[in-house]
């Protein structure tokens, strides 16, 4: 949330009757606590005082749409066939089945995309050097 652009820093510090250099019971500088406190007039007590939450990335959707072609060059493609450390006959069958949608390796393609790209970067810089 961009609250800092809707207060001031100072004006938070102001509202709130503490100063910026105050500390929480944690040990921290209390600036997120102080625009928690100052929140808390507009939005449910839910809100302001919940953990921290990530946000889901639609990757299932990406790589049966968008992103298809590319995880299936990618993954099938010679990088991780020249690595030697995959068995590309069970890779494929992991490709198709998530395209077809009944089954959602989302998690295992993005791992095993990141791990080509890295594996792409650090034989093209070997390369490069030899």
């Amino acid at each position: 949330m961009r609250w800092k652009y809707v207060f001031g820093y100072s004006s938070i510090h102001l509202l709130s009757g503490r100063r910026g250099c105050q500390r929480t019971s944690s040990g921290t500088p209390g600036k997120e606590t102080t625009y928690s406190r100052a929140l808390a007039l507009y939005l449910s007590r839910e809100v302001p005082y919940r953990l921290k939450m990530g946000f889901a990335v639609p990757l299932s959707a990406w790589f049966r749409g968008p992103l298809c072609q590319r995880v299936r060059d990618a993954l099938l493609g010679d990088t991780l066939l020249a690595s030697g450390l995959f068995d590309m006959r069970r890779i494929e069958p992991l490709v198709t089945r998530h395209k077809s949608g009944r089954w959602d390796h989302s998690t295992a393609l993005w791992t095993l995309l990141m791990f080509e790209a890295f594996v792409r970067r650090v034989l093209g810089r070997e390369r490069a050097a030899a």
